[in-house]
């Protein structure tokens, strides 16, 4: 195996086991809130913005742009809220849509 695979294997198998999670869940269990008043889709939703940024990171972009803030301060609590408040403007102006958003596996 090479370098490169061993490097991204790990990520793939993570990616699928993640999916198999997603699926097993339902459309009714990605609404599911836990204590922190998140639900499912609300941390995946975090998880595909921080792939974002590490993608424009490996890319040599700018991480906040990447992720859909530019300008946003570089301190991750600020990162957060900024992407936080970036989603939700676009959740608003597209309140019909429901179709399942995931990062291919």
């Amino acid at each position: 195996m090479s370098a490169t695979n061993a490097v991204i294997a790990p990520v793939e198998r993570g990616w699928d086991e993640l999916n198999a999670v997603i699926d097993s869940l339902g459309p009714l269990g990605l609404t599911m809130t836990g204590p922190d008043g998140w639900a499912v889709k609300d941390h995946l939703v975090h998880i595909a913005a921080w792939e974002l940024s590490l993608l424009g990171l490996l890319e040599g972009a700018d991480r906040r742009s990447a992720m859909g803030v530019p300008g946003a301060d570089e301190e991750t609590d600020a990162l957060n809220a900024g992407y936080g408040r970036s989603t939700a403007v676009r959740r608003q102006s597209r309140r019909s849509t429901t179709s399942d958003r995931r990062t291919p596996g």
